[in-house]
């Protein structure tokens, strides 16, 4: 298992997003930092999240969003629709009634190698999907209804390959390549 740090080396920049003490701050909004690493499925993800401002609302987490929108990838989180556990595979369906307050709850969202995606609440299994759309990408958090907390971000399995050391283009020209009579280089 690998802990992801909640500090600002980690993720993207968003001036509404503050790190203190490993806990990160995401103002309401269409406001969200990502991991600047990506992870490949299988991986199996843990958050605590609470929220800290105004009247019970979403807060979310998504893993391998595709797109800016609050419900992209495989997303989960707390107070959608004010008291449910809510998730998506894209998009947002309601789970258990869960009235949430200013605790601190853990979220677990595993998409699985055996082409399902778990989401549990508090330890809880609450929905399995079927779906294999999503396959690498980053963690996301935010994209809240309200100003929420997210902490002890943990990680199991999905680590990306490592990016190539460099990369060399190879020309399509006749001086780069052995001659054969049935072999023609054009421009393009």
């Amino acid at each position: 298992a690998t802990k992801i740090a909640m500090a600002s080396n980690v993720w993207t920049a968003n001036r509404y997003a503050t790190f203190k003490s490993n806990v990160l701050t995401i103002k309401g909004g269409s406001n969200f930092v990502e991991t600047k690493a990506s992870f490949v499925r299988p991986l199996d993800m843990t958050i605590d999240m609470r929220q800290v401002s105004g009247s019970p609302e979403c807060g979310v987490v998504a893993m391998f969003p595709n797109n800016r929108g609050r419900h992209s990838g495989y997303n989960a989180g707390l107070g959608w629709w004010a008291n449910r556990f809510g998730y998506g595979t894209p998009g947002a369906k309601a789970a258990v009634i869960h009235v949430h307050r200013n605790n601190w709850k853990t979220v677990r969202i595993y998409a699985a190698a055996d082409g399902n995606v778990y989401f549990f609440l508090n330890g809880a299994l609450e929905r399995v999907v079927k779906d294999t759309q999503f396959m690498d990408g980053v963690i996301r958090v935010g994209n809240n209804c309200r100003d929420y907390q997210y902490k002890n971000l943990v990680l199991k399995g999905g680590d990306a390959p490592p990016a190539p050391t460099k990369v060399t283009k190879i020309a399509m020209a006749s001086n780069v390549w052995t001659a054969n009579r049935n072999a023609a280089f054009k421009s393009n």
